[in-house]
């Protein structure tokens, strides 16, 4: 189960070490069970017992790190932490798609879009299924919210274009009616707006 949510971040790190595997499966459970305090002391133990040597085992630590501050909502915390996790250029988009997201909702829109052009990127190398589309025609959409707030307004709408490609999206409607507004083009707004409600 850890593996298929967190495989990109979680397979290239001590690959051939099964205490490490150990280890980083109980750290995983410990957060999702909300037991941070659990899960940082063996983080500690993996430290002590297996070390964290490569680029591949210091991104993983990183992400793990941010996951604990996550599940305790310190977001400050949370957000440096994958950052500093994409220092060691991971492979995985969910730390940038969770950076993205903070610095969106705080208004740091510069940062949100450098984040969200580091994380489609990683979702488009993804296999082909039904996570994949739906994953690319989120990110797509938030992207294009970003975009619409920094007036970027063409970019934004070439992304809610391709992100509607993917089939049904959720808040595509409520994204592409305050980008209708922001373009003063009212009539499609008004349609927009009568599809979502």
């Amino acid at each position: 189960v850890h593996m298929q949510a967190f495989g990109p971040i979680l397979a290239p790190a001590y690959p051939d070490c099964f205490t490490a595997k150990v280890h980083l499966t109980n750290i995983l459970n410990k957060i999702s069970r909300r037991d941070v305090e659990g899960a940082k002391a063996t983080m500690q133990t993996l430290l002590q017992s297996c070390g964290c040597e490569t680029s591949e085992e210091k991104a993983l630590l990183a992400f793990l790190q941010g996951l604990c501050c996550e599940a305790v909502g310190d977001q400050m915390h949370m957000f440096a932490l994958y950052t500093q996790a994409g220092y060691h250029h991971h492979r995985f988009y969910l730390p940038h798609l969770k950076c993205a997201r903070f610095a969106h909702e705080s208004g740091q829109l510069d940062v949100a879009l450098a984040e969200y052009s580091k994380a489609l990127p990683l979702i488009r190398e993804l296999p082909e299924g039904p996570a994949r589309t739906k994953l690319l025609g989120s990110a797509l959409t938030n992207t294009a919210s970003c975009l619409t707030y920094m007036h970027r307004y063409q970019d934004a709408e070439a992304l809610l274009k391709e992100a509607r490609q993917h089939g049904p999206v959720a808040r595509i409607e409520t994204v592409e009616a305050v980008l209708l507004a922001a373009m003063d083009r009212e009539e499609e707004m008004e349609d927009c707006l009568g599809a979502l409600a």
